[in-house]
């Protein structure tokens, strides 16, 4: 699982923490991949630096690679890593957080928009954060999403 650092603020590391700390790796074998973090811009290249780093040593023994995504900053951070499973034959979860998605997609030129459909056509699997998103995802990317009650883990 791909995502940002556990200890950031916000929904994303929020979800992806509640994945890591209510069970998931009890029911399969789990690692991590710190993606992003607080910090200067130094400070966050190397994270993704090492996190590249880390992917590629990983990625050969995974079955499943899940990534949290977003549309903003790391959408291409994110693209590199749904590439490299993608040509490893890895079965890929895309776990989008942008509530925004539906704007930013309309707003962006025609090869971004490209380049996002083509990422998301990558996945096995896209998971959403509300059934309305996951209606928009249908109509924009041609392509079924599954909107799952966020909160997953242990109560």
């Amino acid at each position: 699982m791909a995502g940002p650092s556990l200890d950031m603020q916000g929904g994303v590391a929020s979800v992806a923490k509640g994945y890591v700390e209510g069970g998931l790796g009890e029911m399969c074998d789990l690692t991590y991949i710190e993606t992003a973090c607080d910090g200067s811009k130094p400070k966050k290249a190397l994270t993704f630096a090492r996190a590249l780093s880390r992917f590629r040593r990983e990625l050969p023994s995974a079955d499943v690679v899940h990534i949290h995504t977003s549309m903003r900053g790391s959408f291409d951070r994110k693209y590199r890593l749904a590439a490299m499973a993608r040509k490893a034959g890895k079965h890929i979860v895309l776990h989008e957080h942008d509530g925004e998605f539906a704007a930013l997609y309309e707003d962006a030129d025609d090869a971004y928009r490209s380049k996002v459909r083509e990422f998301f056509g990558w996945a096995d699997r896209v998971i959403v954060l509300s059934e309305e998103l996951a209606g928009l995802r249908v109509n924009m990317l041609d392509r079924f999403a599954d909107f799952i009650e966020q909160g997953w883990g242990r109560g």
